[in-house]
């Protein structure tokens, strides 16, 4: 039986794609032109991050995680801290979700001041 990370939200026969209810509370927007095909997709995310889908039909780790700086992130940086390791990532889930990880990860903190 295959084990899946804690970050997806499984289903019966794994990972469920994420809705583009949940894309849109994570600041995702789809951006190529309808009718939409999943082989020629392409999102915007918050602060200039992009995704977009390889384009064969049968890949594993089909999108391209890419940030403002135009750097190709990978799933290493998911799993390892290291976004320069790995391959693409599986799922736009994962994709989103681990932007949304640096975002807050990049956030200025929030001291209290007279603390």
């Amino acid at each position: 039986m295959t084990r899946w990370p804690s970050s997806f939200a499984a289903g019966p026969e794994g990972p469920r794609p994420i809705t583009h209810a949940e894309a849109a509370g994570l600041g995702w927007k789809r951006v190529d032109p309808k009718p939409w095909r999943k082989l020629s997709a392409r999102w915007q995310g918050p602060d200039g991050w992009t995704l977009a889908h390889c384009g064969h039909p049968t890949a594993l780790w089909p999108w391209a995680l890419v940030d403002r700086f135009g750097v190709l992130h990978r799933l290493g940086g998911y799993y390892h801290d290291n976004p320069h390791v790995g391959v693409a990532f599986p799922s736009l889930r994962l994709a989103m979700r681990y932007v949304a990880g640096e975002r807050d990860a990049m956030a200025p903190s929030r001291a209290v001041r007279g603390s």
